[in-house]
């Protein structure tokens, strides 16, 4: 790139994605305040489910816990998905499923082997590479969930530009750069063969996912409420909850936290 950034060609993702469900209605934008803001602002009958918001830039992205999604224009793949919820199917049970999708189309995409760390964040080795945010709601009756990646492409060329000690991106766990379109289709494509699970086998997502996670059996950190304590993860539930063993014994169940491993004589903000 050499600090010149190419915008996404949307026209080779809709190519290389025409004809499954999640390319039939794939709606670009060049600068955007939030992909996953424009699908919940979606009013009825301007929305199926599969409908697909991809942006080159975002102004205003978000993270989890109320926190912002930052990136550089030509240096990300931001993609949202909505979905109509189908009747015994979670919100929790879309959100794993978008997981793996995620992971499965960086991984098709790049050949680089990522890491899943509790709930959904992808990981090369102890740094985030993609964040996923999901939300649901009601629309006219109609129960609605609302997911979306920001993964971490090129970030290596830039000059003077850094990522957060704890995050990386694709091309420097890589050592090159990477079509940001491969990444998009990855994922997309992806997507059709996890959300078919889904819809037939919604335990098996599960099940996947929970093997996926590296959390699992690792000394954590678990920041909740603006309460930091330490713990051994053990589990999860099938509801996606995070079991932990607290220091005296106990076993506690933990949903919207920050998770982080805990590595001998680190400091915990205690």
């Amino acid at each position: 790139m050499n600090g010149v950034v190419a915008e996404l060609s949307i026209d080779d993702i809709r190519a290389r994605t025409v004809g499954g469900f999640f390319g039939r209605d794939l709606r670009y934008f060049r600068v955007i305040d939030s992909t996953n803001r424009l699908l919940a602002d979606l009013p009825p009958g301007k929305w199926s489910s599969g409908t697909v918001a991809l942006a080159d830039f975002q102004e205003a992205g978000r993270g989890r816990s109320g926190r912002s999604w930052l990136a550089l224009p030509g240096t990300s793949v931001m993609l949202s998905v909505i979905f109509q919820r189908e009747p015994m199917i979670s919100p929790a049970d879309y959100a794993m499923m978008f997981a793996l999708a995620a992971r499965d189309g960086v991984e098709a995409s790049t050949g680089l082997k990522v890491d899943m760390k509790w709930p959904n964040d992808l990981m090369f080795g102890a740094k985030k590479v993609a964040g996923i945010l999901g939300e649901s709601n009601q629309q006219g009756g109609i129960h609605r969930v609302i997911l979306g990646v920001g993964i971490n492409v090129n970030f290596g060329d830039l000059p003077g530009e850094t990522l957060p000690e704890v995050a990386t991106a694709l091309d420097l766990a890589i050592g090159h750069t990477v079509a940001r379109e491969d990444v998009a289709v990855g994922v997309i494509r992806a997507l059709e063969l996890c959300y078919r699970s889904l819809t037939h086998r919604p335990d098996d997502v599960f099940g996947a996912w929970a093997t996926a996670l590296d959390t699992v059996g690792l000394d954590i950190t678990v920041i909740e409420s603006g309460t930091t304590w330490n713990g051994t993860a053990l589990g999860v539930q099938r509801d996606g909850g995070l079991l932990v063993e607290t220091s005296d014994g106990n076993v506690r169940c933990v949903y919207a936290a920050d998770v982080s491993v805990r590595h001998p004589g680190a400091f915990t903000g205690r």
